[in-house]
């Protein structure tokens, strides 16, 4: 279904702004079920189509976001961050209209600097991700579970955190997870 959807989209005469956002759905679902190079064609040409709606619109937005994780799934770690260290200004001046991209986007950032051995940018990104998602989603809310999560993972990865902390935050996040 994603793969017909992929078609009937690329064919589709409508304005970008659809085009944009219906690839960037496409993008995800492709994401999910691990079609890396689908998914990372569908992003590419939505962010190839996005300059007319401008950097900050939200689709644009998103599709640099999930780029930047194509990046990271290929094996790219550096350009995922160039990627992110990029958008992230852009995506903050907006979380409070997106605060799910904002969110990913820093989880995503985690992961990265989590794979480099850079626990305290992890942590830092994790904690930010956790702030931003209880402020604007709730504290029951899916992505605020997946943030805590994200942010137990860099504790417990980080030698030099509490192991008590750790546990702590992922005692929460699998309380916020079952609550989700």
């Amino acid at each position: 279904l994603l793969r017909r959807a992929r078609a009937d989209v690329l064919a589709m005469h409508a304005p970008p702004a659809t085009r944009v956002r219906l690839m960037n759905l496409i993008a995800e679902g492709l994401r999910g079920f691990g079609q890396t190079a689908e998914y990372d064609d569908i992003v590419t040409r939505a962010l190839g189509e996005s300059a007319a709606l401008g950097a900050d619109h939200p689709d644009v937005l998103k599709a640099g976001y999930l780029k930047a994780n194509a990046l990271m799934q290929q094996g790219k770690p550096a350009e995922a961050t160039v990627r992110l260290e990029e958008l992230m200004p852009r995506l903050e001046r907006r979380v409070a209209a997106d605060p799910l991209t904002f969110a990913r986007a820093l989880r995503l950032a985690a992961d990265i600097r989590m794979t480099d051995g850079k626990y305290r940018d992890a942590e830092n990104a994790a904690q930010k991700a956790v702030e931003a998602t209880e402020r604007y989603l709730g504290p029951t809310h899916a992505e605020t579970a997946a943030a805590l999560r994200t942010l137990g993972e860099v504790l417990s990865q980080d030698d030099q955190a509490q192991p008590t902390h750790a546990l702590e935050v992922s005692a929460r996040a699998l309380e916020r997870t079952l609550q989700a």
